[in-house]
């Protein structure tokens, strides 16, 4: 069998990063429900932002729509975000986006005493990646990933510690696996990591490290 005796990842991974920086935004709308206007996408730069930090960074990469750009505001009790912009605008969210507050697909703000409001759907998350995949190539696990119909997954483990800090596991979290082919070291045989909507886990330049028992 096989078994991880030592797992430790650098929790360096963007809450905003190269996978859903880019929000889609519509100006130019008409007055009803069906978007008439042309999407363009506003790119954030990639970084680890907080509720704060992503509203000003945001009101300046709005500032060119309308008179005053698109400014968000956060109820701190609710965690709802709403957008205001003097002009009518959309968004176009995809699922990665949870850092808007808003869930997937098109949102059409509303004239609200002669300013347009977009208020958010769900709850702002800032949290970044919920877990992290850890995948295995090279070696078929008879209890997880026979015929690959777990994609390769070895082990999935769920971010417990804060940007920019270690999280290591020991053999006691993890049990045994059955090996279901025979291990050729002449082959290749390949780890990687991901996050929860399956894009590449980035470290930041800062190693990870796996130590297997066979």
């Amino acid at each position: 069998g096989i078994t991880i005796q030592s797992l430790i990842i650098p929790n360096n991974h963007y809450n905003i990063n190269e996978y859903n920086n880019s929000v889609s935004i519509g100006v130019d709308i008409g007055t009803t429900s069906v978007i008439i206007g042309n999407y363009t996408d506003f790119d954030l730069t990639e970084s680890n932002y907080t509720s704060s930090e992503f509203i000003s960074a945001f009101s300046t990469l709005t500032n060119s729509i309308g008179t005053t750009g698109i400014t968000p505001s956060l109820d701190s009790k609710s965690g709802i975000m709403t957008y205001s912009c003097s002009d009518p605008f959309a968004f176009d969210i995809t699922k990665k986006q949870k850092f808007m507050g808003l869930s997937e697909g098109v949102h059409e703000a509303s004239l609200d005493s002669g300013i347009y409001r977009l208020i958010g759907d769900r709850i702002v998350d800032f949290s970044g990646s919920n877990f992290i995949d850890v995948e295995l190539s090279g070696i078929q696990l008879y209890s997880s990933n026979t015929k690959n119909s777990n994609r390769e997954l070895l082990i999935r483990v769920y971010n417990q510690s804060e940007f920019g800090h270690y999280q290591s596991y020991e053999l006691g979290n993890f049990t045994s696996m059955k090996i279901n082919n025979k291990v050729d070291f002449d082959h290749n045989i390949s780890f990687r990591l991901r996050d929860e909507n399956g894009d590449y886990f980035r470290t930041g330049g800062s190693e990870w490290s796996i130590t297997l028992l066979l």
